[in-house]
């Protein structure tokens, strides 16, 4: 089974959290765990005439990645599973590309991840789900957001709810 959270800035770590349990009791064998993340501007930010460089920006990917490696571990303490039973992956990319590439490589029966965010106010919410159906040899599930309790605490420490 592949949870897919996220965990970047802004995030609402308490559907992570709920993602992560869910998968766990949906399928107790193996678990993956991937987030995937890109830096937006990043094309922009890379190029060398406008003064970032590659070099930079592949030092800001590598900080990136360590800290949402460490925000998943967190997570994962924070939902009562022992973060070295779980395989993670952080993959830089498009979630939804990235998504069906990870449960591809593990050989993911199925997909568990949280509902879509509204990108604008009046605008529908946009999700990975939609990109992944039709397109995946592979379930997926899609955390409700009415089933994610309020309150508690993120695995940054922040108050939630």
């Amino acid at each position: 089974m592949l949870a897919a959270v996220d965990v970047s800035d802004g995030a609402d770590l308490k559907v992570a959290r709920e993602v992560v349990t869910a998968a766990r009791r949906v399928a107790p064998g193996p678990l993956h765990l991937v987030h995937a993340w890109h830096l937006v501007g990043e094309s922009v930010l890379a190029c060398a005439v406008r003064g970032v460089g590659h070099a930079r920006m592949g030092k800001l990917r590598q900080a990136t990645r360590a800290e949402r490696r460490q925000r998943m571990k967190a997570l994962l303490v924070e939902a009562g599973i022992e973060p070295d039973d779980v395989v993670l992956h952080v993959v830089h990319g498009r979630p939804g590309r990235a998504i069906r590439g990870v449960a591809g490589r593990v050989g993911a029966g199925g997909v568990v991840l949280g509902p879509p965010s509204p990108v604008l106010p009046g605008l529908p919410p946009l999700g990975v789900a939609e990109v992944l159906a039709g397109r995946a040899p592979f379930g997926v599930v899609v955390v409700p957001r009415e089933v994610v309790p309020s309150g508690g605490r993120s695995p940054t420490g922040d108050a939630t709810g």
